[in-house]
């Protein structure tokens, strides 16, 4: 009899916890509710609305908490689920929203891959420690971002991932030489990767360095042939830019500057354009919108027009994947700088004191 009373008061006691636990979700219903959240729609028409602009990212930044909470709870429930590594991929993309997110972000990351539950949730895991690793680093800590990016590239030689965090981790390398080990391992490791073109320009900026620059050209205004090895003698800027770039428009004024400065002093200007191809229609057309610019504001340097945007050969073949980019060539028509934008005045002068010496 005492028997039966305690089997039937432990079943009662288990029924009682079921209740109070409630039914478990099943994984469609949590995708169902995180697919349910959905971020603000944005107005056009109030971007420009600073109040707007804080409210909507006050809104946006509820719901992406809204839904990587939703997220972390799929997780913690099924963590070997098929959808779980692309879920918190969506998680580990979004969650930082100041620096104050990150060492929590880093705590819960070192945890999954060390809980190991399945192979590609360790992978992505993996991935966004490096990444979140090289976003923290500061100028000057180029070692620790090789190593960084090495901990996701050499674990997983085959993630074409691998050449995103190469290529930031050479960011941080001061010098060019320092950084062409690793932009040849990107070619050679990641043929197909995404932005690998890119990088193999980056590798002809630095193996370029010293020897003659060669461009030869049809100037998009004049009409006239034009050559840069025929300007030796002379400093040359080529400056890779594009008329719906702001920054570009934005430092016009200073290149302006510079350019009645020191032209009649041995310097000359270049300026590929990376605007749009040509159209019928005038106001899509770039060359177009390229002469009426340069008209209006008075550039009277040589302008080279590619005429395919980003996928220009000449600049993609030079590795430019942002723009304003600055090169310098030497009187005696040598490449010798490839990252002049900044102190781009101080970089000239020096050029010609070198020329009179």
């Amino acid at each position: 009899m005492k028997t039966r009373l305690f089997a039937l008061a432990v079943l009662a006691a288990l029924s009682v916890g079921a209740l109070a636990q409630g039914p478990k979700e099943t994984p469609d219903e949590m995708i169902a509710a995180i697919n349910a959240v959905k971020m603000p729609p944005v107005d056009q028409t109030k971007v420009q609305d600073k109040a707007y602009v804080a409210d909507y990212i006050k809104q946006r930044n509820e719901a992406l908490k809204q839904r990587d909470k939703l997220i972390w709870d799929f997780y913690q429930a099924y963590p070997t689920n098929e959808k779980t590594p692309d879920l918190m991929n969506q998680r580990w993309q979004s969650i930082v929203q100041d620096e104050s997110d990150i060492p929590a972000l880093m705590t819960e990351l070192g945890d999954v891959i060390k809980a190991n539950q399945s192979e590609p949730l360790v992978m992505n895991a993996s991935y966004f420690k490096s990444m979140w690793t090289l976003q923290t680093l500061k100028e000057g800590e180029g070692d620790k971002a090789v190593t960084a990016a090495n901990d996701f590239a050499n674990k997983y030689p085959k993630d074409e991932r691998g050449s995103s965090l190469l290529s930031m981790a050479a960011d941080y390398l001061p010098a060019p030489k320092d950084r062409l080990p690793i932009y040849s391992r990107i070619v050679k490791d990641y043929p197909n990767a995404r932005g690998t073109k890119y990088i193999s320009g980056k590798v002809n900026q630095i193996n370029g360095l010293g020897k003659p620059f060669d461009l030869q050209f049809e100037d998009a205004i004049s009409g006239a042939k034009t050559s840069v090895q025929d300007m030796k003698g002379k400093v040359v800027v080529i400056d890779f830019w594009a008329t719906w770039c702001g920054p570009c428009v934005g430092e016009l004024p200073k290149m302006k500057e510079i350019y009645a400065k020191y032209h009649d002093k041995g310097v000359d200007f270049v300026s590929v354009s990376l605007d749009q191809p040509r159209n019928a229609d005038p106001t899509k057309d770039g060359l177009a919108k390229l002469k009426d610019f340069v008209g209006k504001n008075d550039m009277p340097w040589h302008h080279y027009y590619q005429g395919n945007f980003w996928s220009s050969e000449f600049s993609t073949n030079w590795g430019i994947n942002s723009i304003p980019c600055l090169f310098l060539v030497d009187q005696k028509g040598n490449l010798v700088d490839v990252e002049a934008r900044e102190g781009i005045e101080d970089r000239i002068k020096k050029l010609l004191a070198t020329n009179t010496k």
